[in-house]
Parts: C-alpha cells; sequence; structure tokens
C-alpha cells in the first residue's frame, strides 16, 4: 500500500472542509437550531413558537419522531420574508 504523504511534501489538507465552507449559500448555516432558540432570536416565549410554528409556515427538519429543529439559513430566510 503506497502512503501519499510519504516524500512530506503533499501533507494533509490544513482545513479538509474549507471548500465545502465556502460552497454555503450566503445567509446562514446549516446549523440546527431549536425551538428555544428560534424564541430567543424572536424575544418571544418558547410556547409561543410550539404553538404557533405551523401557522407561521416555519420550515422544519424533524430529528426524531419529537425532537424538530429549523436549519438557521431557513428561519433567517423565514425571517428576511416576513420583514421585507
Amino acid at each position: 500500500m503506497s502512503d501519499q504523504y510519504a516524500s512530506g511534501q503533499n501533507g494533509p489538507p490544513k482545513e479538509p472542509y474549507a471548500r465545502a465552507r465556502r460552497a454555503m449559500p450566503r445567509g446562514g448555516s446549516n446549523a440546527l437550531l431549536s425551538f428555544e432558540t428560534l424564541a430567543e432570536r424572536m424575544e418571544v416565549p418558547k410556547r409561543t413558537v410550539l404553538d404557533n410554528y405551523r401557522a407561521w409556515d416555519i420550515p422544519v427538519v424533524r430529528i426524531s419522531d419529537r425532537i424538530l429543529r429549523v436549519r438557521e439559513r431557513d428561519f433567517e430566510a423565514w425571517i428576511d420574508a416576513r420583514t421585507e
């Protein structure tokens, strides 16, 4: 088996995810936000977000049967669409 780094000239990449980070669309990250975080950012009680996320059409990601999250970039796009 050949070792691609044996010569020492071509070491492992210093930042393996740099290209993926640059390719990410503008306006937020793929970080998953909890409803508590959404409530803090919106400055409303968590219960308000839980009761209204469907009516407000906030795009959610289902992690399991009981756990929902919202992508940060989707949340920012949702906010931008309602504040313009």
